[in-house]
């Protein structure tokens, strides 16, 4: 499966699986687990773990909190060649930047 991965409307980052965390509070510290007692996810550049809407709460601060959406393998690739991106927005991008320089 597949995944976009959206903070206030606005994709964040695509995965190719979900990776499961839970708290620790032995060692303070977010551990690998199932689906079952998640309360997070990890990032795909495994830099950023998230609180995902559905899972269980996070004992504590400093999670952004996110929802993940399936989408199919096309829409992934895009995504991923795009940096998260529509084409329309590159496109409106694009214009903006001919409209600052004078150009149009």
């Amino acid at each position: 499966m597949y995944y976009k991965v959206l903070k206030d409307n606005k994709v964040i980052d695509v995965l190719d699986n979900l990776i499961y965390l839970k708290w620790e509070p032995k060692h303070k510290i977010m551990v690998l687990t199932d689906e079952n007692d998640a309360q997070a996810i990890l990032s795909s550049s495994k830099d950023d773990i998230w609180h995902e809407k559905t899972l269980y709460k996070v004992p504590v601060s400093g999670f952004d909190e996110v929802s993940v959406e399936p989408i199919d393998q096309f829409e992934y690739r895009q995504l991923k060649a795009l940096n998260m991106r529509s084409p329309e927005e590159i496109i409106d991008e694009y214009n903006l930047l001919l409209l600052d320089m004078g150009v149009i």
